[in-house]
C-alpha cells in the first residue's frame, strides 16, 4: 500500500482566498514523496490565484504540476484533464480536493489504505467535516435519491450521533470535494461526462462505476475539512437540474424510467411550482428546452448507449440502495416534508417490488 502510486488533483477558480490554507496542509501530507503528487489545474482564474500557483510551483517544483487553462472547461473536464495526466505517469490512484478544503496529514494515507483492502472499491470518500466549524460533518458519504437527487449524509452531525461501523462504510456515492478513486475503475467505467459542466458530475460518475460493479466506501480515519456553504442560485438551479434529468436517462434501463415516470412527472410539476416561487422559472423551462434540441438529444443518447454497454450490474440491484425522500436542513419546507415525500416514498416501496431487471 505505501508504494501505491496517487495523485492529488484541484481544480481551481477564482481560488486566491482559500489556496494557502489548502496547500499548507495538504504539503504537510505523510505519503511517501516518491509515491504522491499535486497535480493542478486553474480553469482560467480571474483574480491573483495563477500567481500564488506559480509561486507554489516554484517553491515546491517536484511535488506540484500546474496547467493554467485559457479557458473555465468546468469542475468535470477539468478533473479529467488532471486524471489523464496522472494516468499517463502511471498513477494508480486519483484523490480529488476542492480548493476549498484543509487536509490532515494522513488523509490520503488512510484513504489509500481503505482502497486496497478490497479490489472491488472503486472509490473512497474522506469523512468532510465543516470549516471552521469543525466539530460538524460536512457528509459521510452521499445518498442517491431515485430520481436522480444527490443528498449529503449527515449535514450538520456531531460525529457522535453517527454509526461508522468498524471504521468504514458503504455509502451511495463519493462527493467531489474530498474523495479517491480507482484509476482502473475509472478507465473501466468512464471519466467525468464533460457536458454536465458543474453538479451531479460526482453522482453520475460514482452511479457508473457501480454499474461496472464496483462499491463505494467512507473512510472514517482520513479525514478532510470543507469551507463548505450552502447556496441557491438561478444558475445552480438550471445545472442541477438539467444534470439530474441527464443522469436518470442516462443510467436507468427503459423498464426502470418507464416505472419511475409518474413519480417523476409528480416530482417536476412540484419543482414548477417551485421555480415560480423562486424566481427560477425561466431556468426550468431552460432546462426543459436543452432536452429538446435534437444535439443535445443525440449526444444524450449515444451517452446512454455507452452506458447500458459497459454495465454489469442490473438496476434491481443498484436500487437497494437508493433513497426515496428528499431530506436537507438546507431545503426543508412543509410541502416537502408532508406531501411530496411521503408520496415518493410510498411509490419508490412500489416500485421497487416491480423492477426485475
Amino acid at each position: 500500500m505505501n508504494n501505491a502510486k496517487a495523485a492529488v488533483i484541484i481544480v481551481t477558480y477564482n481560488a486566491e482566498y482559500y489556496l494557502q490554507d489548502c496547500l499548507e496542509s495538504l504539503l504537510k501530507t505523510d505519503y511517501p514523496a516518491e509515491s504522491w503528487k499535486i497535480i493542478i489545474i486553474d480553469n482560467a482564474s480571474r483574480d491573483f490565484t495563477q500567481k500564488i500557483l506559480n509561486d507554489y510551483k516554484v517553491t515546491y517544483p517536484e511535488q506540484i504540476e500546474l496547467v493554467c487553462q485559457e479557458n473555465n472547461t468546468g469542475f468535470a473536464a477539468g478533473n479529467n484533464l488532471g486524471i489523464k495526466r496522472a494516468i499517463e505517469k502511471g498513477y494508480e490512484y486519483v484523490y480529488l480536493l476542492n480548493q476549498d478544503t484543509v487536509v490532515e496529514k494522513d488523509f490520503l494515507r488512510e484513504a489509500v489504505k481503505t482502497i486496497c483492502e478490497d479490489e472491488n472499491t472503486g472509490g473512497v470518500q474522506s469523512l468532510l467535516m465543516l470549516y471552521p466549524d469543525k466539530q460538524l460533518i460536512n457528509s459521510t458519504g452521499n445518498n442517491i435519491h431515485f430520481l436522480g437527487f444527490g443528498i449529503t449524509g449527515d449535514y450538520k452531525k456531531e460525529c457522535s450521533e453517527v454509526n461508522f461501523g468498524n471504521g468504514k462504510k458503504e455509502i451511495g456515492f463519493a462527493s467531489g470535494a474530498g474523495c479517491l478513486f480507482r484509476v482502473s475503475a475509472l478507465q473501466k467505467a468512464g471519466l467525468f461526462n464533460e457536458n454536465y459542466f458543474m453538479y451531479c458530475e460526482d453522482l453520475d460518475i460514482c452511479w457508473r462505476m457501480k454499474l461496472a460493479g464496483y462499491t463505494f466506501l467512507l473512510s472514517r480515519s482520513s479525514v478532510v475539512y470543507h469551507k463548505y456553504k450552502f447556496t441557491s442560485s438561478k444558475k445552480k438551479f438550471y445545472y442541477i437540474e438539467k444534470n439530474r434529468l441527464r443522469t436518470i436517462l442516462q443510467n436507468y434501463k427503459t423498464g426502470t424510467l418507464a416505472i419511475i415516470l409518474p413519480a417523476l412527472l409528480f416530482m417536476e410539476a412540484g419543482l414548477l411550482a417551485y421555480s415560480l416561487l423562486k424566481g427560477w422559472f425561466v431556468e426550468k423551462l431552460k432546462v426543459y428546452a436543452y432536452f429538446m434540441n435534437p444535439k443535445n438529444i443525440k449526444e444524450i443518447k449515444a451517452c446512454r448507449k455507452a452506458v447500458q454497454e459497459t454495465r454489469i450490474i442490473n438496476d434491481n440491484k443498484i436500487i437497494n440502495g437508493f433513497i426515496s425522500a428528499v431530506e436537507f436542513d438546507e431545503v426543508d419546507n412543509v410541502i416537502l416534508k408532508y406531501i411530496a415525500n411521503p408520496v415518493l416514498k410510498a411509490y419508490w416501496a412500489l416500485a421497487k417490488k416491480i423492477i426485475s431487471w
